[in-house]
């Protein structure tokens, strides 16, 4: 039996040999071998040259000797990952997803039946690469007259005499975005000694919205105010202060309180009015016509609207409006 030392040392060895510790052993082998024929002892000291089991020698020598009446070279080749059951052929099982309609081929569980194959055994495939998730995105259906705006607004974006396509530095993109106040479920990290937060709700299907208007543009170094313009035009909030009708345990009637207000053409077109057009004034970095891009939301107004024609004018702004084509992406 072997004792405690015998079994630290065998502790110490090494494990797994790579390619070059390979080499290494098949090498030291040849230079004590005649005619591929070891002496008595040979192998217990190239084990112990290179620090592994004699068996482990034993073996690499075996596999290089195999090797080389096979291809003449004296090369041990690594068999990790060739032990155990081998791997089951299951193309033709998954063939015959070919012939299955896509409804019915949904899920794991569904095109394993499908397959005739087990759910486990379709996901290791789908693991190994033999078959791929998709996940399909409903597109716009354009007809004739949509794909006809489409080209003509890719065309509009063509400059004539450089055949180059428009930088859109002069466009700023005008988008609502709506912010709930608080979420129904919301997830923290605490410290097991921390108390949970309660958070409470009046309603959770009907939480506070606020819709803000957006406008950005592309960032550039503004050559005037020798400073870099971060394409950030402003947010500003759809909501107006009006005094509380009723009291309440949290504040009396009378009191301004802030409301959100629905988006329409007129509370549309006082933000462009009275948030945007300033703004512009303010922040864009030169002087050059500014187009004001905006999608076909029912609530924006037209590009000809003689109301904010009316506060361009009066705001000394070179603004014109213009609408993406229907069917538009956000």
């Amino acid at each position: 039996m072997p004792g405690p030392s015998s079994r630290r040392a065998d502790s110490c060895r090494t494990q797994n040999l790579t390619d070059e510790d390979r080499h290494q052993v098949v090498a030291s082998f040849l230079t004590r071998a005649t005619e591929g024929v070891l002496k008595r002892g040979d192998i217990s000291a190239v084990a112990a040259k290179h620090n592994i089991h004699p068996k482990t020698a034993a073996r690499v020598w075996e596999r290089a000797k195999c090797e080389a009446e096979r291809s003449g070279n004296y090369i041990a080749v690594s068999r990790i990952h060739q032990a155990g059951r081998p791997r089951q052929d299951r193309t033709a099982a998954l063939e015959r997803l070919r012939h299955v309609d896509l409804a019915a081929r949904s899920t794991v569980r569904s095109a394993a039946a499908a397959c005739g194959m087990d759910p486990s055994s379709l996901h290791r495939e789908l693991k190994r690469g033999s078959l791929r998730s998709h996940t399909s995105v409903g597109k716009p259906a354009l007809n004739d007259g949509n794909k006809a705006a489409r080209l003509q607004f890719c065309l509009s974006h063509i400059d004539t005499q450089t055949m180059l396509f428009d930088d859109m530095l002069s466009t700023v993109h005008v988008e609502e975005k709506v912010f709930y106040v608080t979420e129904p479920t919301k997830r923290c990290i605490l410290l097991p000694d921390e108390p949970e937060p309660v958070r409470k709700l009046r309603s959770k299907r009907f939480t506070t919205r606020v819709i803000f208007l957006a406008a950005v543009g592309r960032p550039r170094f503004d050559e005037d105010k020798q400073q870099l313009f971060d394409g950030k035009v402003g947010i500003w909030a759809f909501v107006k202060r009006v005094a509380a009708q009723r009291s309440s345990s949290r504040r009396p009637a009378g009191i301004p309180v802030t409301k959100g207000v629905s988006v329409t053409k007129n509370s549309y077109r006082t933000m462009l009015a009275t948030e945007l057009l300033p703004a512009l004034q303010d922040r864009w970095p030169s002087s050059s016509p500014v187009t004001i891009q905006q999608d076909n939301s029912p609530a924006h107004i037209n590009q000809t609207d003689p109301a904010f024609l009316e506060a361009v004018e009066q705001s000394d702004c070179k603004v014109t409006l213009r609408s993406q084509p229907p069917n538009s992406p956000d």
